[in-house]
């Protein structure tokens, strides 16, 4: 899924793409920091300054949390989205995109680039051809 976040024709905001091709092996965590509708329900995410500050302050529960209220950003259509919201930052978002819930696998460390995703899904069938079938490998 992440991977398909960081292309040309993903509607994610060019920020959150920007970070996701920025990540390395350790910039993701596992966390129910962002809970929005599904308190408690962990969810991978890249770090940034809220995941931070939220540790920071142990961890707290929903009520208790550094800047819980606060607008973060603003939907295209001028709604609010609070600090904490499950809301990932799609593009006409403004406000401190860096601070949202930036979902990313594991793998986030392994994006480098911004592909269409047609030229995307060739990579990868390459890749799982060469993988399934090395006896494939280097024929057309």
């Amino acid at each position: 899924g992440s991977r398909f976040v960081a292309t040309v024709e993903s509607r994610a905001h060019p920020e959150y793409k920007r970070k996701l091709v920025a990540a390395t092996a350790d910039s993701t965590a596992l966390t129910v920091c962002f809970d929005g509708g599904w308190t408690h329900a962990p969810h991978r995410v890249l770090r940034n300054k809220t995941l931070e500050r939220w540790e920071a302050a142990g961890c707290p529960m929903p009520g208790c949390r550094p800047g819980e209220g606060e607008i973060a950003g603003q939907s295209a259509s001028g709604e609010p989205i609070l600090r904490y919201e499950d809301t990932a930052p799609r593009e006409g978002m403004t406000g401190d995109i860096a601070e949202m819930a930036l979902y990313a696998g594991e793998g986030a460390g392994k994006i480098d680039d911004l592909p269409g995703a047609g030229l995307l899904v060739t990579r990868l069938w390459d890749e799982a051809r060469r993988f399934l079938e090395p006896e494939c490998a280097g024929r057309t």
